[in-house]
């Protein structure tokens, strides 16, 4: 369940983390030539009345080029997880569609970032999974 919803958070901030970049472009000259490429943090994580970051140090979505990116965390006391995944932009509706593969569940999202933030909200084992992420 662990692994659905870290892979559930990582794709909706990779859709986030695109959006974000896509709004501040004008801010320098590396968001103008790769806007994609940044890191992410997530900032709050529920499911249901469970606070999901409380078990963990991070969980961060980092863009490496205009299709790949990596999702890392690290459970408190636990060792570093870093998974691989693909995305792609509209550049017109700035909406992301990703798809990474978590401890052999594979998951696939579609978001739209506004304002430098995105949510995911979805049902997931009969909760609600809510999830936030920002650009750092």
């Amino acid at each position: 369940m662990a692994a659905a919803v870290i892979a559930a958070l990582s794709l909706t901030l990779l859709s986030a983390c695109n959006a974000m970049q896509t709004d501040t472009a004008n801010s320098s000259l590396k968001t103008l030539g790769k806007p994609y490429i940044a890191q992410y943090e997530c900032t709050e994580a529920r499911l249901g009345d469970t606070d999901l970051l409380k078990s963990f140090e991070y969980v961060k979505i980092i863009f490496l080029n205009k299709n790949e990116f990596e999702l890392t965390f690290k459970p408190n006391g636990g060792d570093k997880k870093i998974f691989k995944g693909n995305y792609s932009v509209d550049p017109v509706t700035r909406e992301l569609e990703s798809d990474i593969s978590v401890l052999g569940h594979k998951f696939k999202e579609k978001t739209k970032i506004e304002n430098g933030r995105f949510t995911v909200s979805k049902t997931l084992g009969g909760k609600e999974l809510f999830v936030l992420f920002e650009v750092k």
